[in-house]
């Protein structure tokens, strides 16, 4: 009988391009980035980083989440940052206006009309880049600073969640933390993955994922999957240095 309630449900759930997924309860499912972080994230205080804050999107998710959270938010447009900046996100909230990279440097910055866009790197012109056409809205010089220098000077000793959404710079962002995912500082890292070419010169996936690998870390699952083609086009990918217990 449960199997023929089972197969109805299913059917229905077609109808609506949805699916019946089994999930074990209290475990990391990878169908719900709301019930799986607070599954590896297990501090009462966590600390977060958010590095491509953007207008504070994930932060008002983060904090939904891990209310008494501490958040470090990293947004180098000046514009954004503004907009970020007035908003009432309480205390334990932590706003910087400079980028982290591979290293201590300057470099132009391109704010695109459609803020989440905004990039170190062009816009790709190629076909298959639905954006390639979007307006540009200036340019200015923003300071980078690492990762790896940023927790010593502010004497922040792990992190429990480094999200990173800086829009084909990610890699950059990984390279200039390598330090601290080397010492155990970085316990998951939250992070997008192109799989088409959406600027130029942007971080392949698989060089982010081998990165992850490298420095001991273990793919949870992806999330925010959006497909072009018949294929992956991007995604985040969800990683972490939490130890997985052996099958049985």
């Amino acid at each position: 009988m449960l199997g023929l309630v089972k197969k109805v449900v299913r059917k229905g759930l077609r109808l609506y391009n949805q699916a019946l997924v089994y999930a074990p309860r209290g475990e990391v499912t990878g169908a719900d980035l709301n019930e799986d972080l607070p599954r590896l994230i297990r501090e009462q205080n966590p600390v977060l980083f958010d590095v491509g804050a953007n207008a504070g999107q994930s932060i008002t998710f983060f904090r939904k989440i891990f209310p008494d959270s501490r958040i470090y938010a990293f947004e180098p447009s000046s514009a954004t940052f503004r907009k970020l900046a007035s908003k009432p996100f309480g205390d334990q909230f932590f706003l910087h206006n400079f980028a982290l990279g591979r290293e201590a440097s300057s470099r132009e910055f391109i704010n695109y009309r459609n803020p989440s866009l905004s990039s170190f790197l062009t816009l790709d012109v190629n076909p298959e880049n639905r954006f390639r056409q979007e307006a540009l809205a200036s340019k200015e010089t923003v300071e980078i600073r690492t990762l790896d220098d940023f927790l010593p000077k502010n004497n922040i000793a792990r992190v429990d969640l480094l999200k990173i959404d800086t829009q084909g710079f990610d890699l950059e962002v990984l390279l200039g933390s390598v330090e601290s995912l080397r010492k155990g500082l970085i316990q998951n890292v939250f992070v997008e993955l192109n799989f088409i070419q959406k600027y130029e010169n942007q971080a392949r996936a698989m060089d982010i994922m081998d990165l992850m690998t490298r420095h001991d870390f273990r793919l949870v699952d992806f999330y925010h999957k959006v497909r072009q083609n018949q294929v992956l086009a991007w995604c985040d990918g969800l990683f972490s240095r939490r130890p997985f217990e052996a099958a049985p």
